[in-house]
């Protein structure tokens, strides 16, 4: 979803870029959209990691021996989106 959106956002503003500056802004356009991504691509590796290693066949082997781990990382995972989603 998240992709889609820059994309969107990437097309109206090249499409708005008029000019001697058009370069300029273009140039500008896409180095935030590529720090959007790496960062974006930064947490997707951090939560999918954390998921890994908290709700993989170990894990849910445990429940409910484990749930409070299981608390600690859900917690964590959905720290780390909420941070994604603010970021934007």
């Amino acid at each position: 979803m998240m992709r889609v959106v820059l994309l969107a956002f990437l097309v109206i503003a090249f499409s708005g870029c008029k000019g001697a500056s058009r370069g300029k802004q273009a140039a500008a356009l896409l180095a935030k959209a590529n720090t959007v991504w790496a960062k974006s691509g930064t947490n997707t590796e951090e939560w999918t990691a954390e998921w890994g290693r908290a709700f993989g066949p170990e894990g849910r082997a445990r429940f409910p021996a484990n749930r409070a781990a299981l608390q600690t990382s859900a917690d964590k995972i959905v720290k780390i989106l909420d941070d994604e989603k603010r970021a934007d």
